[in-house]
């Protein structure tokens, strides 16, 4: 079936055919045959018998590019500061194919597809979406796309089910409702840094058969991958109930309970069977009992069939809690430790509760609570879950369409928006609906808990400090993050689309660059909107300045008045201020940090009263607009080095005076009274050590010269620690590793070390390696480094710093190896490699 349209534009095509003619997408008339059909894209119709779908038969899975998902060697194709290029060859019939039926979403073979430097032959191509899908603009061929790496490529036939690094399937979302191109990019930094399990993402330019399609939004597909990265685990650890429910709120059916057996455990022997194909058939009583625990199609029900006696029996478990039970039936406390225990049980508690703060904290309305979607819910084998993130393009309130300072001011627990279903506002009889969150909704710590998060996410997004997790953020994440791109976005968004690709709903990049400023501002709007809420400061943020339908799908900050007390913030820094208001236009915050070799910084450093002892370190001068009625309450977020350091905060006023500041601390942010709005002045008594110092003399808690450090399963030792710092790979404390990734640097007691040398003997007998990449500062691999490595087959060498490999490093590894090098250093490093133990067998590439 081709791609049908909306029911609009098949009306007006239907008019037209009494003229015998139909619409072109320019909305002028062409004459037509009744027996002539012009398809929307190519110039004749492409029959599935006019397909290719048969890799060539000499087609070997490159050994080099396999890997497994959970050493996370497919991360680095994901960038953060530039945007990744993509490039697809395919059949001309395939691709016309898919784009005539891109409703059906067929899977169509590539001849290859290239990411970066690699390249990976015959690879599954399809479209994706739904909303977004049915309502692509006729003869526009930017479709959001799917890759699948391993589709044609199974291990019955070519010995190894194809992957990219151990990368399954990724996907290129078009950017429909994102005029910013960044909405998504910055929601996922949010939830990564959240420690919930979340897919790879970054920005793509993405090429055709040589034609350029724009910039996607590149993202690893919901997968199990995704879990064996988190959990560090191999696959088959990982259950097979990894599923996106649809339109279900995993309310249990008691008619289940008719397929509970003698033993407690659900026994579908007769409902779940496999056909004459070995394909699993649910019967129709199962059917209509089970309700949404999957999508109803017939490669979903064969993923999790096997599961689904444990998930049922999980989701009777989580259903006796809400209901307030134990598992046995009987009444319990809802706020007691035992209900908790209980609920541990069941869910990954702390993940789960993690999950639904950064969730609320995005301000994602298009969800399991409107919509029952764009979540995933996994189950282990021991019937415990976990909930997944899951599409974030409707993020910062540009689902239901809202501006800046209802984003900015969204009640922390609510999870749904008022005017788009039926809650109304009350918050305990909508959320009772919602089993999966209702058991944390309920108990009270678990809501302190989920506060507690919260404010973790604002730390993420613009204030900076230390998370429950005990990782530091500097101020202004999510703004340096934007900033990291923007420029490589540009560029990319610049270049002209091939002919029929359009951005859809946005001028690209006029758009992107008008909705920079409002994207950067409503994080850190949000920010304080939640802080406030959390640490009852009660201030509402003022969203001027910020225009949510230039950032895609959300509306325009009205007409503000400025009544009551409110909280105004500079997104660079995380500086705010609160202040009370009786009327007038929206207020506004600037702070700019002044250089200190500006002669600004100069001059208020010289004029500054400070007390005795005291150094300015930092000066922010501050501008507002807006008429408040009293003294400022200043908010200033600190950089992490200054975390162990007792800072001092003054005031230095418009007329040349200076005003301590009485301040009080809350983790990294400082906070007081001021008369007015000047230039901030961070002093301190004692000398900071800033990160990037260079000074040799080593510190109490800095990493020593000569010393071992182990840092996650390998050991280092450090060779400088001056101006340079370098570490030399000793060995790994196990040899049970399959695969190592060396990386560019190490991090030894916060410090970054460039890992320059791999030691004699380092992966010496470790007789599991399968795969060994050597990262990209490393200058010499000693004696034997590899030696007697017998299953070692793939080496991948990034660096092209390479001068000295040790003699037999690598003898008795694996006769048909493949060691690949740089391509501007593969004559080189033959030469460097040559002699080194290895069987003659070995191959050496690029």
């Amino acid at each position: 079936m081709r791609r049908m349209r909306g029911k609009s534009i098949l009306a007006v095509m239907l008019s037209f055919s009494m003229l015998g003619g139909v619409l072109s997408a320019g909305g002028e008339i062409k004459n037509a045959s009744a027996e002539t059909e012009t398809p929307e894209f190519g110039t004749q119709i492409i029959t599935e018998d006019m397909l290719n779908t048969t890799p060539d038969k000499d087609y070997k899975v490159d050994m080099s590019m396999q890997g497994d998902a959970k050493d996370g060697d497919y991360n680095k194709y994901f960038l953060d500061d530039d945007v990744q290029t993509v490039k697809i060859n395919i059949d001309e019939n395939n691709l016309m194919y898919m784009f005539q039926n891109a409703s059906d979403k067929p899977q169509v073979m590539t001849n290859q597809v290239t990411i970066g430097d690699e390249t990976i032959g015959y690879a599954g191509l399809k479209t994706k979406g739904s909303y977004t899908l049915e309502n692509m603009p006729y003869g526009n061929s930017r479709f959001s796309l799917t890759l699948n790496f391993g589709k044609y490529i199974k291990k019955k036939k070519y010995g190894a089910t194809q992957n990219f690094h151990g990368l399954s399937k990724v996907s290129f979302n078009n950017f429909y409702f994102d005029k910013s191109m960044l909405k998504e990019f910055c929601a996922w930094k949010v939830l990564s840094k959240m420690g919930i399990p979340t897919p790879q993402v970054g920005l793509a330019k993405i090429y055709i058969n040589d034609k350029y399609y724009g910039v996607y939004f590149m993202v690893e597909n919901m997968d199990s991958s995704i879990l064996e990265q988190y959990k560090k685990v191999d696959k088959s650890e990982i259950s097979d109930y990894l599923v996106k429910p649809e339109y279900y709120r995993m309310e249990y059916n008691t008619a289940m309970d008719q397929f509970i057996n003698a033993e407690g455990n659900f026994d579908l022997s007769e409902h779940l069977k496999k056909n004459e194909n070995g394909d699993y058939e649910a019967s129709e009583a199962l059917h209509n009992a089970i309700g949404g625990l999957w999508e109803y199609d017939n490669d979903t029900l064969q993923d999790v069939a096997k599961m689904i006696p444990t998930v049922l029996k999980w989701q009777k478990k989580l259903n006796q809690l809400y209901n307030g039970t134990d598992f046995s039936g009987k009444k319990i406390d809802v706020n007691s430790d035992e209900y908790v225990k209980l609920l541990d049980q069941v869910i990954d508690v702390d993940e789960v509760v993690r999950y639904y703060a950064a969730h609320s904290f995005l301000v994602q309305t298009d969800d399991m609570f409107t919509g029952e979607k764009n979540f995933a819910v996994y189950v282990d084998k021991n019937g415990k879950s976990m909930m997944l993130p899951w599409d974030y393009d409707l993020s910062m309130g540009c689902f239901y369409p809202t501006t800046a300072s209802a984003t900015a001011n969204f009640k922390i627990t609510q999870m749904y928006d008022p005017e788009r279903n039926d809650f109304g506002y009350n918050e305990e009889e909508g959320y009772s609906q919602y089993p999966l969150f209702y058991v944390i909704y309920q108990n009270k710590s678990l809501m302190n808990k989920f506060k507690k998060y919260m404010k973790d996410c604002s730390k993420i997004a613009a204030l900076g400090g230390t998370l429950s997790t005990g990782e530091t953020i500097e101020p202004g994440y999510i703004n340096s993050c934007i900033e990291k791109i923007q420029d490589k976005l540009q560029a990319a968004a610049t270049m002209p689309l091939t002919s029929g690709g359009r951005y859809i709903n946005a001028s690209q990049p006029a758009d992107m660059k008008k909705a920079l400023p409002s994207i950067k501002k409503i994080y850190a709007m949000r920010s304080v909107g939640v802080v406030s809420q959390v640490d009852g400061i009660n201030a509402t943020v003022c969203g001027s300045g910020c225009d949510l339908s230039a950032v895609g799908n959300g509306q325009p900050e009205r007409f503000i008045s400025m009544r009551g007390k409110m909280a105004i913030v500079d997104e660079k820094t995380g500086i705010f201020a609160v202040n009370t208001y009786l009327g007038g236009f929206a207020a506004s915050l600037t702070a700019t940090k002044l250089p200190q070799d500006s002669e600004q910084y100069k001059t208020i450093q010289s004029n500054v009263q400070l007390d005795a002892g005291c150094n300015a370190v930092e000066m922010y001068s501050l501008s507002a607009v807006g008429s408040p009625i009293d003294k400022y309450t200043v908010y200033v977020p600190t950089a992490s080095k200054y975390k162990n350091t007792n800072l001092v905060l003054y005031n230095y006023k418009k007329d040349g005076s200076t005003e301590k500041v009485s301040t009080k601390k809350d983790d990294n942010v400082y906070y007081g009274e001021v008369s007015e709005l000047g230039t901030l002045v961070l002093a301190t008594t004692s000398k900071v050590e800033n990160k990037t110092n260079t000074n040799t003399t080593v510190k109490k808690d800095q990493a020593v010269k000569g010393k071992t450090y182990t840092v996650k399963g390998v050991k280092y030792k450090v060779t400088a620690n001056g101006t340079k710092r370098t570490v030399t790979l000793v060995k790994p404390t196990s040899k049970n590793k399959k695969s190592i990734t060396i990386g560019k640097t190490v991090t030894i007691k916060g410090q970054s070390f460039q890992i320059t040398a791999i030691a004699a003997n380092a992966f010496a007998k470790n007789k599991k390696l399968k795969k060994a990449v050597i990262g990209a500062s490393v200058k010499t691999i000693g004696a034997k480094a590899f030696y007697q490595a017998k299953k070692l087959k793939s080496l991948v060498v990034k660096s092209k710093k390479l001068t000295k490999v040790g003699k037999n490093a690598l003898k008795g590894i694996q006769k048909k190896a493949v060691i690949k090098v740089p391509s501007s250093k593969l004559k080189k490093y033959k030469k460097l490699f040559k002699n080194k133990g290895q069987k003659k067998t070995v191959k050496i590439k690029k």
